[in-house]
Order: structure tokens, then sequence, then C-alpha cells
């Protein structure tokens, strides 16, 4: 084996350990700025869903609400790199080379919560939700029944149990004539032949009239519900209720607290917290437990176990149990999308409200 000069070995080794140290080292910052980005993503949407779901359990349960909100996430990533190289001489003129290297990583977050208050912040949750804005969810392909059954207070006095704005009812809520009226709207949007539409600041509502039973039998049943007269096909709709007026829907949307107060019935009460009182139990018409998951049409299921859940969509615990949803209810997730963007509208702090993230790499 061929031996190298003294003079030739150490600066070698050198040479062969900075080029791996420097490779390392190169473009460490920009190597972070995807991967980071996509990790507190998801972390900011986790921060997101579970005050969100909090607040819909304490809302069960006639606790007090607290929002907080993200506005700030600073992080640091500190790396280092150190290389060595050694020579040992033998007795017999050998020379031997030992090179080596290492990288140091440590990152330090710094993450700023805002309490969500205030006048401004109280008058946006108790403001109701405009006929416009709920129309171009509807044009985006949200469900008109998700819609409807979430959103709003009434269409043309049809009420969506009005009595559910609040804290949990102790007498049965109206809102039969208003489900079946959400539910016919989605089949016939299911088949082309109700839209909406904005043309200024004015909204309208459109009946295609078809000669294929059952929509026939359904559309002239969604006039009846609406008190319509003669065939009008382009309907105005307004937050203004003018029974005397043809063609025209009084749409009355309602807050992104009432709406919340109202989600929140989609939590099953466990059987031992109804039983000591904590929360209200709402009776159907006929004197026995009204069925909240049936009343909303389902649109939205919070279960609870005293284990945490495997499959959760988001959980936390609360009481003594897990309150969740489950992963794969596409039902209730689609709900929670709509949550999501209905808080966005409604309660965001402004332009440019969402959180600043800041990724600094030394």
């Amino acid at each position: 084996m061929p031996v190298l000069p003294r003079r030739l070995a150490a600066p070698l080794c050198v040479a062969l350990v900075l080029p791996l140290v420097a490779g390392c080292r190169s473009n460490l910052g920009a190597r972070t700025v995807e991967p980071a980005g996509q990790h507190y993503s998801i972390a900011l949407s986790r921060a997101w869903a579970g005050p969100m779901l909090l607040n819909l359990v304490r809302l069960r349960y006639r606790d007090t609400l607290q929002f907080l909100t993200v506005n700030n996430v600073v992080t640091q990533y500190n790396y280092g790199a150190s290389g060595t190289a050694a020579l040992t001489f033998d007795f017999d003129g050998s020379t031997d080379g030992v090179a080596g290297g290492g990288l140091e990583y440590s990152e330090s977050p710094t993450i700023t919560y805002t309490p969500l208050g205030g006048e401004a912040f109280v008058r946006r949750m108790l403001t109701p939700l405009s006929p416009e804005g709920l129309m171009l969810l509807s044009n985006a392909g949200w469900s008109i029944e998700r819609l409807m059954m979430c959103c709003v207070s009434s269409v043309n006095g049809l009420e969506n149990a009005l009595n559910a704005a609040g804290p949990t009812p102790d007498y049965p809520p109206i809102f039969g004539d208003f489900k079946r009226l959400a539910w016919l709207l989605r089949q016939l949007q299911k088949a082309g032949l109700f839209r909406t539409s904005i043309v200024g600041e004015d909204v309208y509502a459109h009946l295609y009239e078809s000669d294929e039973s059952p929509y026939r039998e359904q559309i002239a049943e969604v006039r009846q519900l609406l008190s319509l007269t003669g065939d009008t096909r382009r309907m105005h709709v307004d937050n203004e209720y003018r029974p005397d007026e043809p063609g025209e829907i009084a749409l009355v949307g309602r807050s992104l607290l009432a709406a919340l107060f109202d989600l929140s019935r989609g939590l099953k009460t466990t059987a031992q917290h109804a039983q000591a009182g904590l929360v209200t139990i709402t009776p159907s018409e006929d004197g026995t437990p009204l069925d909240w998951w049936e009343a909303m049409s389902g649109i939205l299921r919070i279960h609870s176990s005293r284990e945490r859940p495997a499959n959760a969509f988001v959980s936390l615990p609360y009481r003594g149990y897990w309150f969740y949803i489950e992963d794969s209810d596409l039902h209730s997730k689609a709900t929670w999308a709509l949550l999501t963007y209905m808080f966005s509208m409604q309660a965001s702090s402004g332009p440019g409200g969402g959180p600043l993230l800041t990724l600094s790499a030394n």
C-alpha cells in the first residue's frame, strides 16, 4: 500500500473534510422553507380546530366562550458544522490520516396568541350573515341544504328553530317546513334546476321548470312552501319579508354566534352529564328527548367517549370525556370547513389578519 508523504497527508485530509462540511451547510436555510412551511401550516390548522371544537362543547354546557387567534410565529433555526483532521506516524515511516465532521441543529419557535374580544369583534359575531355571502358559497358548489340548516334563520316566514339560536332551549323548536324546503332545494340543486346569481348588489334565486317526475312535484312543493304565486322563475332574494310582493324571497341569515350555538347541538350528550343536569334536554312534540342530530339533518356530529379516540379528525378532553369528530364522517367535516369560511368572513380581524410566519435560519 503506498504511503503518503507527511507534507501531503495533512493537507489532503483537510481538503477532503472541508467540502463535505461545506456541502452539508450549503443552502440549509433555503431547504428549510418548504418543509417548515408545510409543518407550520398543519400546526396552525390544528391550533384553530382544537379551540373551535372546545368552544362548541362549551356552548353545549353553557360554559364561557374564549376565542384565541395566532397572530405571529417566529422561529429561529441554528445550524453548526465542524471538521477535524489528524495524522499518525509509525516508526516504520508509514503515515495514517483520520478525518471527521459533525452537524448541529436547533429550533427556537416563538408563538404569539391574541384573545379575540372587544366591541368590534362582538358586533361581527352578532351580525347576521348576508344573503349575498350565502349565495356566493352556493355558487361555489356548497350544498344549499347545508347552508340553510347552518346559516339561515328563516325563509319567507318558515322558521329554522329560532329558539335554538341561543342556549339549548327547554321547549320544542319549530323547523319542520324549513327542513323540508332545504332538502327539496338540495335535490333541485343537484339536478341543475335550482341556482343562484348575483347581479350588482342584487341576489336572485332561479327555479327551472321540468317535465320529469319527481322534479315537477318538488318544484310545485317549493313554490307552495315559499308562497310563490304565478310561474315566476327568477326570485329576488333580500333579508326583508314582503308577503304582498310576488317573486320575493326573504332570507334572514344567522349570526356567527347563533350558528355556533346551533352547531353545538351536534354534540351527543353523555348519559352521565344529562342525568347530572349539566346540559339542557330539549323535548320533542311527543315529549321524548329531541334528537338534535336528526333535527339538524346530521350536518355536524360530535361524539364523546371515556377513552381517547383512535381515528379522529379533531378531538379534545373536557369534563372527564373526549369529544371528537370522526375522520371518516365526511358530512361533518364538510360542515367544519364551512364553519371555517364563515368565521373568516365574519370574525376575522381585518385585512391581513392571518398569522405571520417568519423563518430565520443561521
